[in-house]
């Protein structure tokens, strides 16, 4: 959000239906950070590549993110007008039907693995089966011991209340004393 905030023109502070964002010079903006990410001569320069001209809000994502644009890459195509589009415009589902998540369809998962990763059926299930059971993992509740296993028998905790060793022992299957 910090990147829309300081390289998104129209009002500062300025709701998305009153900023009058003007597409052309967001995506002279777009160029602009592109242009300042890739300039190799300026990483070293002390400034962050600031120039007198930057707004306030660009000043200071520029000096924040100096370090960390070396790792960045654009696409050729940076900045995309149809990206800008779809942030600007976006398409919205207004049905009220309430959603839910089905589950996974394994076979038309596999077939899209194979056919995008030119892999074979037994080394896609090899990859996806662990995945998939940490999924279906996840909608139970686990138990501590699950994580921290009793070694030789002992006992997890030392219990002092009467009453929760009767339980437990309830639970063992242990007639009670």
């Amino acid at each position: 959000l910090e990147i829309v905030r300081a390289f998104m023109p129209g009002r500062a502070g300025a709701g998305r239906s009153e900023a009058s964002i003007d597409e052309s010079a967001w995506l002279e903006q777009m160029r602009r950070l592109r242009a300042w990410a890739q300039n190799v001569a300026g990483w070293a320069d002390n400034s962050a590549g600031v120039e007198p001209t930057d707004p306030k809000a660009v000043a200071n994502f520029k000096r924040s993110h100096r370090n960390f644009r070396a790792q960045w890459s654009f696409p050729e195509d940076f900045p995309n007008r149809e990206v800008q589009k779809a942030f600007s415009a976006p398409i919205v589902d207004r049905s009220r039907e309430p959603f839910s998540w089905a589950a996974v369809d394994t076979a038309r998962v596999v077939a899209k693995l194979i056919e995008g990763a030119d892999m074979l059926e037994d080394k896609v299930l090899e990859r996806l089966e662990p995945a998939l059971r940490r999924y279906t993992d996840t909608l139970k509740q686990p138990r501590i011991t699950e994580y921290m296993v009793p070694s030789g028998g002992a006992d997890v905790a030392v219990v002092r209340s009467a009453r929760l060793n009767s339980a437990l022992r309830g639970l063992r299957g242990v007639d009670s004393e």
